[in-house]
């Protein structure tokens, strides 16, 4: 994405961009209705541009929503190697009370959606279309719904209902996604 089209994107968002460019500084930053990027890293610019973004979305229900999904589907060994290596990575940016209070969660989180580091093949499918989910295309919307309810169900499945047969598994998927199906209409 070349920067000309990331200051339209933002713009459509009501976002300012300003650009600056030092080495072995950050990568960008948000402040005050502006997003900074460090355009040192032109490889890097789109995905801190929308890490950035999601920063602003952090509050809002479907942020919450795919917090919660990948969180649970990271694995312990997973989720603890991250805490330690975001830890080390954010410590001198956030308070030791940001941190106790989640930061980190978020930060691993929103890495996850720009596909930002090393991540199970469980969470990268599992956040495909998450960011415009968030950002609000509908289109992504309906899809991503589609995906978290087969995949809610199945972890449900797997996990309370074990003594279904196939075919009441299969009758139970097919029930809610006509359900979904109904309500998006």
């Amino acid at each position: 994405m070349t920067k000309k089209q990331i200051i339209e994107n933002n713009k459509k968002l009501g976002i300012k961009t300003v650009f600056f460019g030092l080495p072995n500084d950050i990568l960008g930053y948000y402040e005050n209705g502006t997003i900074f990027l460090n355009e040192f890293y032109p490889n890097d610019l789109e995905k801190t541009n929308k890490h950035e973004i999601l920063h602003m979305f952090e509050e809002s229900e479907k942020f919450k929503i795919a917090k919660d999904l990948i969180l649970k589907i990271l694995s312990s060994k997973e989720k603890g190697q991250l805490y330690r290596y975001y830890f080390v990575r954010y410590a001198g940016l956030y308070s030791e009370q940001d941190i106790e209070n989640g930061i980190l969660d978020n930060e691993i989180v929103i890495d996850a959606i720009i596909g930002n580091g090393k991540f199970s093949k469980k969470v990268e499918e599992t956040v495909k279309g998450l960011f415009d989910y968030i950002v609000g295309d509908k289109q992504s919307e309906k899809n991503y719904k589609k995906r978290y309810l087969n995949l809610a169900l199945s972890n449900k499945i797997e996990q309370n209902f074990s003594q279904l047969t196939n075919w009441e598994k299969l009758f139970v998927l097919n029930y809610y996604q006509e359900k979904i199906e109904e309500s998006e209409m």
